[in-house]
């Protein structure tokens, strides 16, 4: 897609937002500063439970939507992101266990994904969409701490010798205390979110629309 764009002499674009929230900024400053450490490891994991639709999503159809592909690769390109290189082994596993037949589409409703960089670092990814304890993080660790981005709860940690220091995952309290808000009444308690006319957007995605964003070197 890069080698079209250029050679069409159009500008690329990529809605990973993830890594222009406060918090992931935050972390990967953190990291560059050796707060807590040598890095290690990455964890990261975005699932729920998900019930028959009346209407069935194009985003559940792989023809149509690209899989989890499409809906997923924000922690995938955080992780990279955060950890600063690109892995050299990847391995994944998954499977539809729940989610078969009428009122659900044809894609895969649990992914497990392992990540091995040059540097020795690795990392573990889940994603899915049967799991009735939702989650939706990015863990960090290192061999002085470790870092949590909670999207689920929306609140980042830095724990360092037993103590935790918090901090905001996006600009104010009251987007944090919006978002967390909107995971605990959404339709769905993870994974993908689906929008519809008249459905309020949360404060964070509001502020995305209004300004531009500049992710620091």
């Amino acid at each position: 897609m890069v080698k079209a764009c250029k050679e069409a002499g159009v500008t690329f674009m990529a809605g990973h937002i993830m890594n222009f929230f406060n918090g992931v900024q935050y972390a990967r400053k953190l990291i560059k500063e050796g707060v807590i450490g040598e890095i290690l490891s990455c964890h990261t994991k975005r699932n729920g439970w998900e019930n028959k639709q009346e209407r069935l999503s194009w985003k559940k159809m792989k023809e149509q939507s690209g899989g989890h592909l499409y809906h997923h690769i924000h922690e995938l390109d955080c992780v990279q992101h955060l950890l600063g290189e690109i892995p050299e082994t990847v391995t994944m596993i998954g499977g539809n266990l729940a989610h078969s037949g009428p009122g659900f589409g044809n894609e895969d409703d649990m992914l497990f994904m392992t990540l091995e960089f040059p540097s020795g670092k690795l990392a573990t990814l889940e994603w899915g969409s049967a799991f009735n304890w939702p989650e939706h993080y990015v863990i960090i660790n290192g061999t002085k701490g470790s870092i949590k981005i909670d999207m689920q709860e929306t609140a980042g940690s830095l724990r360092i010798g037993g103590q935790t220091k918090h901090f905001l995952v996006h600009e104010t309290q009251e987007e944090d205390d919006d978002r967390r808000k909107g995971n605990m009444t959404s339709e769905m308690d993870g994974a993908i979110a689906y929008g519809h006319p008249g459905k309020k957007n949360t404060i964070m995605a509001c502020q995305f629309n209004k300004k531009g964003n500049v992710i620091p070197p």
